[in-house]
């Protein structure tokens, strides 16, 4: 779904003062594993050699201490001159892993035999593994031990921003779910780097090489905190058009929102897991952090996500740490796979941000409770929000019941349908109400009541999915609120909920700035209305396969104007599709357009754009002129109906094809999809 234009930025901050993992003994507790240090026998090493899958690195004269986590002996500290190579073998990469390179800067790439190498150099080294460290051998000299602990400390301090999270926790973890084969992080300083190095064979089933940089702001408070850019993610034992398994689920969640007292905000969020794999004992699950706001030309303030405990389904208390983006939960033991498990979240913090200082403030996903992965969040939702008179909540869910208790206004929801994006918006609101054949649309402006656009566009809503369902089949929710957002040019569809800005309220601009943003509003509103289906009915598995969300939602916005407004507008559009897909296919194939470099934000959403809201669509332009309406229409409504409340993948797109034609598409998505052709 469309990013947010908004004011407010989600920034990593390592949370070394938030609340830590209980203290337990070394072998058991995440605790005495979250904290790196050196041990003593440091040795000077002339040469030397670290290797893990398609990475490996080159001592050549330097000091090394062992990295103990707790008790154990987790790795190695290396200080000195060094060389490291890493080798992708995928080719579907190559394309936006020599422009990621390009663009960033700093390493080397070259093609070598079966692959693509990238090369650097390192001053610093941390290796640390889950399993058994690899051999090293000094040369019997004295080493400079205060120096290298001296330069220890500076290294850490160079990736305790990262927004990956520490790589003592995530080793820490793997220890004590005793994953085989064990998992690697390897952060590379000086030299080239700052880059970071992961084997994950376990649960993100794949080995990746990022590089952080500092972002492009004038604000001193972003500047801090590094960008991070993939240059290679490669699969380990798995097909990449296979999507990897999560390691668990989140299939239920029900939360109680308090917000009565300015920006604070408390949650109590009882979620169900159920895990995915055996020995699962630390989950990791993905939190906003804390929040960066905006309060004047290069200035922010800090506003803070404060996750205050976390309990088993009978109130004991789970140990966690949180930092940075990243929250673990231990368990403490291993989970039975396929059992579920309740684990209730309380968070408060002071970030409930009012954009432009306006009233009405926005959560979602993350922000209201820690999710997992992507691929893991499948959950339905039971929500009571309380919020202070004046303000009014919308949220993700149909409504149970809105009541009034005292000076608040309560709103509880429920939704069965299973997504990984929910929301709650509130704000000084007026709703607009309208019901037929069980769907209610509510459209909620701010700051007033306009009832000329509440009319307009819930008959807009009305016609736009009576007109859907015709080749999508039934509208997902029971319950659609459309939300004005005191901004322009953006969207976003939350289950259940349209967040559109201004224009689609206002029709008559400003003439300086209406030509910007009237322009395609229609085709914007349809698009958002269409991520019902596409992104909720329908999910997609994770990042290389968000064209099923996207580029189909914009599809079937594209039929939506070509009724509303007639071919010629529609070939207009599809000429628009094929122009911007040329000129993005370039840097990457669409499985990865959300791998491209935003060193230059303005180049890395275009190209981004490109090919989810351009090339992705244009595929289907192809698919549709080839098949015809009838075979592409049932298509559509028969993916929708096959994978109703499921993730989808671009394999089961080729394979409903080829049942519905009796061609084989594969090679069709493997050229255009994974690679970089475009079909004429």
């Amino acid at each position: 779904m469309r990013v947010a234009n908004r004011a407010v930025v989600h920034l990593i901050v390592c949370s070394c003062a938030s609340a830590a993992l209980a203290d337990a003994p070394p072998a058991s507790s995440p605790s005495s594993l979250s904290e790196a240090s050196l041990g003593e026998s440091c040795v000077v090493v002339p040469t030397g050699r670290l290797a893990q899958g398609n990475f490996e690195i080159q001592l050549a004269g330097g000091t090394v201490c062992p990295l103990i986590l707790g008790s154990a002996k987790a790795g190695w500290f290396y200080a000195g001159n060094a060389k490291f190579r890493y080798v992708s073998h995928d080719p579907v990469e190559y394309p936006v892993l020599r422009f990621n390179a390009k663009t960033e800067g700093r390493v080397d790439v070259a093609d070598v035999e079966g692959g693509v190498a990238i090369d650097g150099t390192a001053a610093t080294i941390l290796w640390a593994t889950s399993g058994e460290a690899p051999p090293l051998a000094g040369d019997g000299a004295s080493p400079p031990v205060e120096a290298i602990r001296n330069r220890f400390r500076d290294h850490s301090g160079a990736f305790e921003k990262y927004d990956g999270g520490s790589t003592a926790r995530l080793v820490g973890a793997a220890m004590l779910d005793g994953v085989t084969p064990p998992t690697v992080r390897v952060e590379i300083g000086g030299g080239d780097g700052p880059l970071v190095y992961t084997y994950d064979a376990v649960d993100e089933r794949s080995e990746s090489l990022e590089i952080l940089g500092a972002p492009q702001t004038d604000d001193d408070a972003r500047r801090k905190w590094p960008r991070s850019t993939t240059l290679s993610e490669q699969p380990i034992g798995r097909d990449r058009r296979a999507p990897a398994a999560p390691a668990f689920l989140m299939t239920a969640a029900d939360y109680e929102l308090t917000a009565t007292s300015g920006d604070f905000v408390s949650i109590v969020a009882r979620t169900t897991i159920v895990p995915a794999r055996e020995r699962l004992r630390v989950l990791k699950f993905e939190i906003p952090g804390p929040i960066l706001v905006r309060s004047g030309p290069g200035n922010s303030t800090e506003r803070h996500y404060h996750v205050a405990s976390v309990a088993d389904a009978q109130g004991a208390p789970l140990a966690f740490a949180q930092e940075n983006s990243r929250l673990l939960v231990d368990l403490g033991r291993a989970a039975a796979k396929d059992r579920p498990v309740t684990v209730v979240f309380r968070i408060e913090g002071d970030y409930l941000v009012r954009p432009g200082g306006d009233n009405y403030w926005i959560l979602e996903g993350e922000e209201l409770f820690p999710q997992p992965p992507f691929a893991g969040r499948q959950y339905t939702t039971h929500g009571v929000i309380r919020v202070k008179k004046p303000f009014r909540a919308l949220a993700s869910g149909s409504t149970v019941k809105r009541s009034e208790d005292g000076d608040d206004n309560v709103l509880e929801v429920r939704s069965e349908l299973a997504s990984g994006l929910v929301a709650v918006i509130a704000g000084n609101y007026q709703v607009n109400e309208t019901s037929r054949d069980g769907l209610t649309v509510r459209v909620a402006t701010y700051a007033g009541k306009n009832a000329r656009s509440q009319e307009q566009l819930s008959e807009l809503a009305f016609a736009m999915i009576d007109h859907m369902q015709r080749f999508l089949g039934p509208f997902p929710v029971p319950e659609l609120n459309i939300v004005q957002v005191n901004d322009l040019g953006w969207g976003q569809a939350p289950l259940g909920m349209m967040l559109i800005t201004n224009e689609a309220f206002e029709r008559a601009l400003p003439p300086d700035i209406a030509h910007f943003y009237t322009q395609g509003v229609n085709e914007r509103f349809a698009h958002e209305i269409a991520h019902q289906w596409w992104g909720h009915a329908l999910r997609w598995p994770g990042p290389e396969e968000t064209w099923l969300s996207e580029s189909f939602a914009e599809y079937s916005a594209g039929l939506m104007i070509k009724r509303a407004q007639g071919k010629g507008v529609f070939d207009n559009l599809k000429a628009t599709w094929k122009l911007r897909a040329k000129n993005a296919t370039r840097v990457a194939p669409i499985a990865l357009a959300n791998r491209i470099s935003w060193k230059d934000p303005t180049t890395g959403f275009e190209d981004r754009f490109g090919l989810l809201y351009a090339k992705g669509p244009w595929l289907l332009t192809r698919l549709h002129e080839e098949l015809g309406d009838e075979k592409f229409l049932t298509f559509l409504k028969s993916y929708q109906k096959t994978l109703h409340g499921k993730a989808g993948s671009t394999k089961l797109v080729a394979d409903l094809l080829r049942v519905l034609s009796g061609k084989d598409y594969a090679p069709f998505f493997d050229a255009n999809y994974w690679g970089t052709s475009m079909p004429e």
